[in-house]
């Protein structure tokens, strides 16, 4: 066994990274020089999410490496370690321990060479929230010889899976002694994970449809943590139409998610059906999402999606191809937007990144089946805000933001730069999580560009709460929707963010076709709602106007419609008019088909506005609670 000592500083360690954004920088660096040739041997390949397993891997470089040579990888943060049968956060463990390299006894990482080559020193460095392990090779070694790099002890500590299913790159960087610069690797190492035991089935379908098209049933087993197709699953499984006498069909799936998707051809006459699942062998049961007919919905149909995840190279996890085919497969979107955060300086996004971006974006998209929109944030001390564009020609320019003006927490970068950056492209922005981590602000003026904003998200939900809530922008008059986002950060759009499978937000949208056009034009007309991440429909209006709409001239009361189909029992139906909740019902049903009839006296109803350039105004919006604590919310309705 290789001798492992800790590094005094010196030149070894002078340039190395120590924070996210050294890192980024360095990881941007890295992919215009040409790779360093070596061979990779990973133990293990693959891995079930949360498995606890010992993991390793060994280097064998293309060229002799000189004395000096100094190795980096990058220990992803969704990894975690085993203490004495304990799995915390790596962040918050290494945090406690000695540098974060030994507690006396045992080591997390060490680091061997060939028996004639034993003096190879390491280190764990804090980068952020990841950590690097950093070694240097006192002697040389010889082509073809192997550098071994284990991240667990064999009678030791072990290292826990995360949670999500994708490839989890260990980025490893390479600067020869003697030499200047890192190098990359011409194969990444890395463990693919895998789903774990089923634990439910998810049943989807189409929200809205007509009464004479089929319905595109699709059935995943999902395993028990929530989040990825299950590893282990083979069934027979009926399908059948909730209140239909009719017989269900059997059909048998397994993991293979091109033996999930099922037509069935719906028979009750009914606005809202629903279609269950039900393993024949299994306790397992699964209720898809209500489905109701275009004529409930002024013609339109119902999408759902997450404008608001992210991946790699961003500060996220997994590739835009496993964050999409996640969306599309796993969560049942019918569209998603994958963020790079354009002006952070902690995540380099350059113009190949931006060329790479559009062609993904346009690789996954597919009319009338699953569509994406490009997306980018950026963030001042105003707030955070993305950039969204309705299409991928020349209009879609980068850069797109404020990436080149410094730092982005510059009193100058205002959002009016920001604008007017846009102003001349196919695109709009809106704030999101604007309660937390800078919220957003609403003493500046409104600008046309920003038309909806974002409720809720995995950080929670800023309908009230203050001066950066969404009730407080519509308190000045403002003309915005209400969407939602999840923030994820896992590459799994449609899901709980950070490790967490809570506080999510998906936005719907009235739309007539499955178009990224149709789609973007929903959002710019505020035809849209939100929800905490379940596919529940809602429909809202005051006689030819549908939410996200401005009423003008409108004199005497005001017959408002309310329809909305649940995904479990909904508890409460509440309209709020300018702050306040004037009609709440509660059905304790899936389906509600309602009315609200204000009668008070509109003159008396109407604000003056909080900028000139806005009318005076008096809004109205829907808002679903059901039992299980999801939540929608239709933008609201403007009257005068």
């Amino acid at each position: 066994m290789a001798r492992v000592g800790r590094l005094k500083r010196g030149r070894a360690l002078e340039d190395i990274p120590r924070n996210r954004r050294e890192w980024g920088a360095l990881e941007a660096a890295l992919v215009d020089r040409d790779p360093l040739q070596a061979e990779i041997e990973m133990s293990p390949t693959s891995a079930q999410v949360r498995e606890a397993l010992h993991v390793s891997f060994t280097i064998r470089f293309g060229r002799d490496l000189a004395p000096g040579t100094a190795i980096l990888t990058m220990i992803p943060r969704t990894w975690k370690l085993d203490l004495n049968g304990a799995f915390p956060e790596i962040s918050k463990f290494f945090a406690v321990w000695d540098g974060g390299y030994s507690n006396g006894r045992q080591c997390l990482v060490r680091v061997d060479t060939s028996a004639e080559n034993e003096q190879a020193r390491c280190e764990l460095i804090p980068a952020g929230f990841e950590f690097l392990v950093f070694a240097e090779l006192t002697k040389g070694l010889q082509t073809g010889e192997p550098v071994r790099i284990h991240l667990s002890h064999p009678d030791g500590p072990r290292v826990r899976a995360p949670q999500t299913v994708q490839f989890h790159p260990f980025v490893t960087a390479v600067r020869i002694g003697g030499e200047e610069e890192f190098q990359r690797l011409s194969t990444t190492p890395g463990v693919k994970t895998i789903g774990g035991a089923v634990g439910s089935l998810r049943v989807t379908t189409q929200a809205v449809m007509g009464p004479d098209e089929a319905s595109n049933v699709k059935v995943v087993p999902i395993d028990r943590y929530g989040l990825n197709r299950a590893s282990d699953y083979a069934g027979e499984i009926e399908l059948l139409e909730v209140g239909s006498p009719n017989p269900g069909v059997s059909v048998g799936i397994g993991c293979d998610e091109d033996n999930t998707r099922v037509e069935v051809s719906l028979t009750t006459p009914e606005p809202f059906r629903y279609i269950q699942a039900r393993d024949l062998a299994r306790d397992l049961v699964g209720r898809s999402n209500p489905i109701g007919t275009p004529d409930t919905f002024g013609g339109y149909r119902v999408y759902f999606g997450d404008l608001h995840a992210h991946c790699r190279p961003c500060d996220g996890f997994g590739s835009m191809q496993e964050a999409y085919d996640h969306a599309y497969e796993i969560s049942e979107l019918d569209f998603a937007s994958i963020s790079h955060q354009q002006n952070s300086s902690n995540f380099p996004f350059s113009q190949k990144h931006w060329k790479e971006y559009l062609e993904i974006n346009e690789r996954f998209n597919e009319k009338d089946a699953f569509a994406t929109l490009p997306i980018c944030e950026n963030y001042s001390s105003y707030g955070h805000r993305h950039s969204l564009f309705g299409s991928l020609n020349d209009a879609c320019q980068f850069p797109v933001g404020p990436r080149h003006w410094g730092d982005p927490y510059d009193p100058s970068n205002h959002p009016d730069r920001l604008w007017a950056t846009l102003a001349d492209l196919d695109a709009l922005t809106f704030p999101h999580h604007m309660k937390f981590i800078h919220g957003t602000d609403f003493s500046i003026a409104p600008n046309e560009m920003e038309p909806v904003m974002e409720v809720c998200s995995r950080w929670g939900i800023s309908e009230y709460g203050g001066e950066h809530s969404a009730q407080y922008a519509l308190s000045q008059g403002r003309r915005m929707g209400l969407i939602g986002g999840t923030d994820n950060h896992l590459g799994q759009p449609g899901s709980g963010t950070h490790g967490y499978n809570e506080g999510r937000g998906w936005t719907a949208v009235l739309a007539k076709s499955l178009h990224r056009e149709a789609i973007y034009d929903a959002i710019r007309r505020r035809r849209c709602y939100a929800t905490t991440g379940a596919k529940i429909l809602i429909f809202f209006s005051l006689g030819e106007n549908l939410m996200g709409e401005e009423a003008h001239g409108w004199t005497g009361d005001r017959d408002f419609r309310i329809v909305a189909a649940g995904t479990a029992p909904i508890e409460k139906v509440e309209v709020v008019r300018n702050g306040d909740v004037v009609f709440e019902q509660r059905p304790d049903a899936y389906i509600v088909d309602t009315s609200f009839c204000d009668q008070a006296t509109l003159s008396d109803l109407i604000r003056p506005a909080a900028f000139e350039t806005l009318d005076q105004f008096c809004y109205y919006y829907l808002r679903i609670t059901q039992q299980d604590r999801n939540q929608a919310w239709s933008s609201p309705i403007w009257v005068s």
